[in-house]
């Protein structure tokens, strides 16, 4: 990768997601243990402000605010793209108590490998 590639704009996953809906993570939350292999990252920029999210096979899965720098982070890192293509990662849905802002329930992801 050139220095300069990281600033050239452009789709960095090929996948089609013509009719894709949007979805929380509460929305499909089933049980920690199911995993959601991960097909591309990307971030929006709507009238609220950057969004970030996680494309699957069928859907797109809006990801918390506070993981915009890290979803940006990610996909500039060529590896993590590299194995993203690969199908090698993906994520669990965790749901957790957040007493300390008293949020309520509340769900987060835990980032998983497959190494092949």
């Amino acid at each position: 990768m050139s220095v300069i590639d990281k600033y050239n704009k452009g789709k960095k996953f090929d996948v089609n997601t013509e009719g894709f809906k949007f979805y929380k993570l509460r929305e499909v939350y089933e049980s920690e243990a199911v995993k959601y292999y991960v097909r591309g990252l990307i971030i929006f920029n709507t009238k609220y402000g950057d969004t970030a999210n996680a494309i699957l096979d069928d859907k797109f899965i809006s990801l918390p605010s506070h993981m915009i720098e890290d979803i940006k982070a990610m996909i500039a890192d060529d590896e993590v793209v590299s194995a993203i293509k690969d199908g090698r990662i993906g994520f669990n849905i965790r749901q957790y108590q957040d007493e300390k802002h008293g949020a309520g329930t509340c769900y987060g992801v835990t980032w998983f490998e497959d190494v092949k």
